[in-house]
């Protein structure tokens, strides 16, 4: 099973950027925090998932760890983990290139809003992350189930997600086993994106019953 990771991070980079650039009004300027936190997803995105969950194994299972470390390692939270350190680079980008699209004096007339910072964001800021939130949501959830390079090594013992059991079935099932398992994970697929955009428009509504006088583009 090849671990090579596909070489795609700097196209992908430079065209979601490109999606975040305004057409007026100037982006915002991204600081020594943001280019560092850039340099980082870069890095993350570059990594092969079977390295993220070696990483996440040798982290949270060592000796000389707290107890709760320990306790988290045998929650059987490890693959969800593993799975969102896998991908958040993706969501982070789509999240990134949305906030960059926003003008930097819209980011000063908010600042200038008497707000406390945790009510600023959430009245004017996380509206406009709305779309691109459910977006990178949907992208993470399809994304993480047919991963299988971390989940194998992150998986419980006597458990395996679906990309795992559809990978077995390939070597060793016949073809209409292997074919009827791919559509129950199509449709476990279809049914989760359903389900958020179901929420997401429940949210989205709900948040202008609560706010009608912001508006959210």
């Amino acid at each position: 099973m090849s671990t090579a990771t596909p070489p795609i991070p700097a196209w992908l980079f430079r065209a979601l950027e490109r999606l975040g650039e305004p057409s007026r009004g100037g982006p915002r300027r991204a600081g020594l925090g943001g280019q560092v936190t850039a340099a980082a997803m870069l890095l993350l995105f570059a990594l092969p998932g079977s390295l993220v969950g070696i990483a996440m194994i040798r982290f949270w299972n060592r000796d000389a760890a707290p107890r709760c470390f320990h306790a988290l390692y045998d929650s059987g939270l490890m693959l969800p983990l593993g799975l969102a350190a896998v991908h958040l680079p993706l969501a982070w980008l789509l999240l990134h290139g949305r906030l960059r699209a926003t003008p930097a004096v819209l980011g000063e007339v908010e600042r200038l809003q008497p707000l406390a910072p945790g009510r600023r964001w959430l009245e004017l800021s996380a509206p406009r992350l709305a779309v691109a939130g459910a977006l990178a949501a949907g992208l993470v959830f399809v994304l993480a189930l047919s991963e299988v390079h971390a989940s194998i090594l992150l998986a419980a013992p006597g458990q395996e997600t679906l990309a795992i059991r559809s990978l077995t079935l390939l070597h060793y099932a016949p073809d209409r086993l292997v074919a009827a398992f791919c559509l129950v994970q199509l449709a476990t697929t279809a049914a989760g994106l359903a389900l958020l955009a179901a929420a997401s428009v429940a949210g989205l509504k709900l948040w202008r019953r609560l706010a009608p006088h912001h508006a959210v583009d």
